[in-house]
């Protein structure tokens, strides 16, 4: 698996209406993704698709959808295998559970050498 570079997740009011697309476009926005390529990708679930199937869908150029696809790789959602692009898992629910374990284990990580570090300068948790 691909090590991640940046994940964003922005805070945007769910959507009122319980309608697909509205889903779609919510989820997209939280991860500051084009919303676009994200659904071609959401809509062909585990068949996948190749960058030229999504620029000729999207009326979007080649490079403009291989960078899309990289920042969507760089979220975790989207693997590359081959040629083809596909959602991380076979449920969009099980991709987005496991971009959290993924975001779980690096906090978990981050906490250890946090610890080591206070550790190493002396310093004590204090507990209120």
């Amino acid at each position: 698996m691909r090590p991640y570079s940046k994940l964003t997740i922005k805070k945007i009011d769910v959507p009122e209406k319980n309608e697909l697309e509205e889903q779609i476009r919510w989820f997209a926005e939280c991860f500051d993704l084009d919303n676009e390529i994200f659904k071609e990708l959401f809509e062909k679930g585990k068949n996948g698709l190749r960058t030229s199937n999504i620029a000729s869908k999207t009326s979007r150029s080649k490079s403009t959808v291989l960078y899309k696809l990289n920042k969507l790789m760089d979220t975790g959602i989207v693997v590359k295998k081959g040629t083809m692009y596909y959602l991380r898992s076979n449920s969009f629910e099980r991709s987005i559970e496991e971009v959290e374990e993924d975001v779980e284990r690096m906090f978990k990580r981050m906490k250890e050498i946090a610890k080591n570090i206070d550790e190493q300068k002396g310093r004590e948790i204090k507990i209120n």
